[in-house]
């Protein structure tokens, strides 16, 4: 579970829509279905994902760190951007554009070679793998770039964080509960890696 989970992170640091027994997957606007949205999750990675990793050393004390330095993960190749920082601040609640033609690019891998064309790929076609300490820090630094000071981490990504009494404020709310996530998360690397 674990590998699937730091998997379905984005090179931004973000999860997708839906983990799934075959990977991850996104959702596609369609302007003829009013509940079609996009938007990344902001709380998988810490909450969920830090869940995970203190079971994981409860059970198998020594193996998260053993993975830390290994090449075994990829990265989620997802048709979301995130607009620029001035753009947010115009609209807060529109921070992510669709790429349609990416998705079709990706579509297409998917069809010739299966979920691993929703990967990252490096110049020649493959995968493009990393250790585990890289997809912790572009967690952590997508986090603390969206920090508030005496607030709580921005919920600028179009979704909510299911554990937050803000739930419906995205755009112009923030997360306290990621936020305490964020400094358990911050003491378990300490401690584990």
């Amino acid at each position: 579970m674990i590998f699937k989970f730091v998997d379905a992170i984005t090179p931004d640091g973000y999860n997708p829509y839906r983990v799934t027994r075959e990977g991850f997957e996104w959702e596609v606007p369609d302007p003829r279905d009013p509940w079609s949205y996009v938007g990344y999750w902001g709380d998988h990675q810490v909450i969920y994902l830090l869940r995970l990793l203190e079971a994981s050393e409860r059970y198998h004390p020594g193996f998260i760190a053993k993975l830390s330095t290994r090449r075994l993960f990829a990265y989620a190749n997802i048709p979301y951007r995130i607009k620029p920082y001035e753009d947010m601040l115009n609209d807060p609640r529109k921070t992510i554009e669709f790429d349609f033609t990416l998705n079709q690019e990706i579509q297409k891998k998917v069809s010739m070679i299966g979920t691993d064309g929703k990967l990252v790929q490096d110049e020649n076609g493959e995968i493009y793998h990393v250790n585990l300490i890289e997809k912790l820090l572009v967690i952590l630094l997508a986090k603390l770039s969206n920090y508030v000071p005496e607030a709580g981490i921005w919920m600028n990504t179009q979704r909510p964080e299911w554990n937050d009494a803000n739930n419906a404020l995205v755009g112009y709310g923030v997360s306290v509960v990621t936020l305490c996530y964020l400094r358990r998360f911050l003491a378990f690397c300490k401690k584990s890696l």
